[in-house]
Parts: structure tokens; sequence; C-alpha cells
């Protein structure tokens, strides 16, 4: 796994990830240049003058923001509007492509876990589009800078999102999911319309639950490890907690597991299916 450690002002920060992740990125492209294809019917062409669109508002509204994605470009000798797609992606495809990811999280006493399994395509919504809103995956970047989760879902709240998405947002005192739309900004879940697109979501949703309601009857307290498990789920397979399925894309999957301890600022990601699991990374933060 490419591990790049950058930091400075933001164009010293986007030089450093342009250069250090030149390879990774041009892989994305050509994965997404298939993707936005069979979801969108545009080519890269179509798809750079799509990120268009979004190029002056986010260089007039995000600046910090616009000057990384353009020296990420730089470093990666690329046009930013590649980089600004890359970015916009969720824009692009909105409503039109699925992932099937699961996520949790579990406040006890002196303990805040959150976790998920990220699914999406081995090789790597509600419908709605305001391009004058913060792109999805400027969000999570935003969301990234505080360390309190109300803060994150007001500011996230007072920008808008450009499309639709999902976040689980928690601190060390608790967590929330919000449901987010180009209309909507729902932490209770009330008020926006869901289309079923994907058949098993509310099947994973039961499972999880259960396996949740299951665990927290145990009265010594919450390991790690028990935590972790509940990722590690087969029933209903492939499309499970744990799924592998194959698609017009190739073979998709969960392609790595989170947890994290937010009291203990500790974080292990396990690479691959958790069942499957091909290297771990620990992550620490200090105080």
């Amino acid at each position: 796994m490419l591990h790049v450690e950058c930091s400075g002002m933001p164009y010293e920060i986007g030089l450093q990830h342009g250069r250090a992740a030149k390879e990774h990125i041009g892989r994305s492209i050509a994965f997404y240049t298939k993707l936005f294809r069979l979801t969108s019917k545009q080519n890269w062409d179509q798809v750079r003058g799509t990120a268009g669109v979004f190029n002056d508002r986010i260089s007039e509204k995000w600046p910090q923001y616009y000057q990384e994605m353009q020296d990420i470009a730089h470093g990666a000798n690329l046009d930013v509007l590649d980089i600004i797609a890359l970015h916009v992606r969720t824009e692009i495809a909105f409503g039109q492509w699925s992932d099937g990811c699961t996520s949790l999280s579990w406040k006890a006493e002196t303990q805040s876990f959150i976790g998920q399994n990220w699914d999406w395509m081995e090789e790597q919504k509600a419908k709605g589009l305001d391009d004058s809103r913060l792109p999805v995956h400027l969000g999570l970047r935003l969301a990234l800078k505080s360390s309190l989760a109300e803060v994150v879902m007001q500011a996230l709240e007072k920008v808008g999102m450009a499309s639709s998405a999902y976040m689980l947002i928690a601190d060390s005192k608790g967590a929330c999911g919000l449901k987010i739309t180009c209309k909507a900004f729902d932490r209770r879940h009330q008020g926006v319309e869901e289309p079923g697109w994907l058949k098993d979501t509310v099947t994973r949703v039961e499972r999880i639950k259960a396996l949740a309601t299951k665990l927290g009857r145990n009265t010594t307290g919450l390991s790690w490890e028990e935590f972790s498990q509940l990722f590690d789920d087969h029933e209903g397979f492939p499309c499970s907690i744990c799924r592998w399925e194959p698609t017009s894309l190739g073979m998709g999957g969960s392609l790595f597991n989170i947890v994290m301890e937010l009291t203990g600022r500790r974080a292990i990601v396990r690479l691959g299916r958790p069942c499957q699991v091909e290297c771990v990374v620990e992550l620490r933060f200090d105080r």
C-alpha cells in the first residue's frame, strides 16, 4: 500500500501528493474512464467538461482545496481538470452506480468505536445535483479538519453538498449518520426519499443491527476484536456485510475494513476482505 506523508501549505501538500501518487492517480483515471463510459455514457473528455463546471466555483469558494488540486495535477503531470474530475466522481455518476458499504458506530462508557467495510470494485442514491455546492469528496476532506462531530455537521450543513451521500460522523462523545442530498440535510433520516437502489441494503442493515444487539448483551465490555468481527459476516453471501460479487466492471467486494476507537485515537485498517486480510496498518494520533 502506498504511504504518503504530506505537510506544509496547500500547494506544498498537493505537489508532494501528486509526485508520490502519480502512478496511482493514473490508474484511477483509467478505471473511472471505464466507469463513466458505462454509467454516464461520457468519455474522459466529456467528463473533463463536466468537471469544468465545478472549476470556477471551487476556485472561488474553496481556494485552499483548489490550490491543492492544482498542484496534485502539477506533481502528477496532469491537467487540473483531471484531478477535479476524480474529486467530483460522485456528482458525475450520481444515482447511476452503487456501492454497498456497511458502517457502524458504538458508544460505550469509556470507548467510542466506529467502523466500516469499504465496498467497491476489485480494480479499484438519491438523484440530484447542484454544482454551486461543495462536492461530496471535498466535504469529506472538510470533515477531517475538525476534531468535533457537531462542528463538522454544522459546517457541512452551511455549505451544502452538491449531490447525494451518506456520512457517518463521529468523535469520542458519539456519532451521527447524515443523509445528504443537494436539497436536504437530514440527521434523523426523515424527509429523504429512499429509492431502494441496492436490494441488499435493508438486509445488511437488519443484519448489522442484530449482530450489534446480540453483542450489546455482553455486560463485560466491548473488545476491539469483538467490534471488528462484526464486519466479517457472511450471512446472505455474496451480498453480505463482507461481500464479494461479480459486476459489469469485474469483481466487486469489500476492499478494506477500518475500525477506529476515538477515545484512544487509534485506528486499524485491514486491507482485503475482513475474512482474507492481506495487510494490516495501524494508525495512531497524538493529542
